[in-house]
């Protein structure tokens, strides 16, 4: 009988939107941002001295937000009668900020950074959704596998497979954000993105509203 316990890091890497886009970020210790380095959601609103990267040139769009929906977890193995067990003992979420990739043309717009700030509280939205979500999984999901090599292998695909759904949940929600606000040029839409973002953020277990919900990931039971 042999006890091994793993830990492993996987990322959710959503499509970089554009004209007024999006970043993400959640480490577990918040602290000040250092440049050079990812830019967690706990350390405050969006500023756009946070955007380093330079606007392309010619591109028509006024800012790019570049973000990661990010996730570590580990588990324990069990050994016996030739086959391991893995099961899923801890796995938590963060969205982050890539401050090297993202840029804005306008560093003084107020408006247009309220929008960027729109998609990052997404992303975080999202991450606390996961959270919440995957509370259930812990202890339960498991797989069973010949070797140690294919077991770490198979759970990591196993994860992967489970995370896929938060990708496009998320990325159809940053996609509807800017069709409906029309990259935050539609103020009165705007206002009601943010008064639905602030309520998810103080409860992830709320639906949007504004736009449909992306299938609940596989095996999961997923709050509306």
């Amino acid at each position: 009988m042999v006890n091994d316990p793993g830990i492993r890091i996987g990322s959710v890497w959503p499509r970089r939107w554009f004209v007024a886009f999006f970043a993400l970020l959640i480490l577990p210790n918040p602290g000040a941002w250092a440049q050079g380095g990812p830019r967690i959601y706990k350390q405050g609103p969006l500023s756009f001295r946070e955007f380093l990267a330079a606007p392309p040139a010619g591109v028509a769009f006024d800012a790019e937000t570049n973000t990661h929906l990010k996730y570590d977890y580990r588990y324990r193995t069990l050994t016996r009668g030739g086959s391991t067990t893995f099961t899923l003992t801890k796995i938590t979420f963060r969205a982050e900020l890539d401050p090297a990739k993202s840029w804005t043309k306008r560093p003084q717009d107020v408006e247009l950074l309220r929008h960027e700030q729109g998609h990052f509280d997404i992303t975080e939205v999202i991450q606390r959704k996961a959270a919440l979500e995957w509370q259930s999984q812990i202890g339960k999901l498991s797989i069973r596998a010949s070797s140690m090599a294919e077991g770490k292998k198979e759970f990591d695909q196993l994860i992967r497979q489970r995370m896929e759904p938060y990708l496009q949940r998320l990325v159809r929600f940053q996609k509807q954000y800017d069709v409906d606000t029309n990259h935050g040029r539609n103020a009165e839409r705007q206002k009601q993105w943010q008064q639905v973002l602030a309520r998810l953020l103080e409860n992830p277990e709320g639906a949007f509203p504004l736009a449909p919900e992306a299938a609940p990931a596989p095996g999961l039971n997923p709050t509306r």
